[in-house]
């Protein structure tokens, strides 16, 4: 299993010029519970980040932007076998560069409490997975997804969906595995 994030560091990054933080707090906001967004989805229009620097980076398939997962068109038709079961939508996102959408996750719930090593808020809701466990029944056909257990924006992938990305030449996400049980 593998921890996925947009490679900003080496492909083209995304930002919204004149917007509120909080603006942008909100929309995330509409991700924490796995549902259906629709048309609670009003984002800003963003462009390219222009800082000293950027002009040089290639553009990715997947450019940063926040917490969101941005994928441009060409991935999502090219990965729509491997996550049509986890994607609830593919929002439009408002850009320079046309046909970018961010995925809207599914949540899975698939921690195996007795096995992996956490941390808990006093809510009981998770805070912190210092080691993986992960209960295989439930990820079975879920290449890419989102923990139920915790109310970040963060996105897990299986080694499926990975290959899939590296197999077909996308670039703009790093993999960094999990430490598993």
């Amino acid at each position: 299993m593998w921890y996925v994030l947009p490679d900003a560091d080496t492909y083209r990054s995304l930002r919204s010029s004149g917007v509120h933080p909080g603006v942008l707090l909100d929309l995330a906001e509409l991700f924490r519970d796995g549902k259906a967004i629709g048309a609670k989805w009003n984002p800003p229009e963003v462009q390219l980040w222009e800082e000293a620097g950027e002009q040089a980076k290639p553009m990715g398939q997947f450019p940063a932007f926040g917490g969101f997962f941005v994928i441009d068109q060409t991935a999502l038709e090219i990965l729509r076998p491997v996550i049509q079961s986890t994607i609830i939508e593919a929002l439009p996102l408002p850009c320079s560069i046309e046909g970018l959408s961010v995925l809207n996750i599914q949540r899975v719930d698939c921690i195996d409490h007795s096995r992996a090593e956490l941390k808990y808020f006093s809510s009981g809701r998770i805070m912190r997975v210092s080691k993986f466990a992960f209960v295989q029944t439930n990820l079975k056909g879920k290449h890419l997804f989102r923990l139920g257990e915790e109310s970040f924006l963060k996105v897990f992938a299986d080694d499926i969906f990975k290959h899939a990305v590296e197999k077909n030449g996308l670039h703009g996400l790093r993999f960094f595995a999990l430490d598993q049980v």
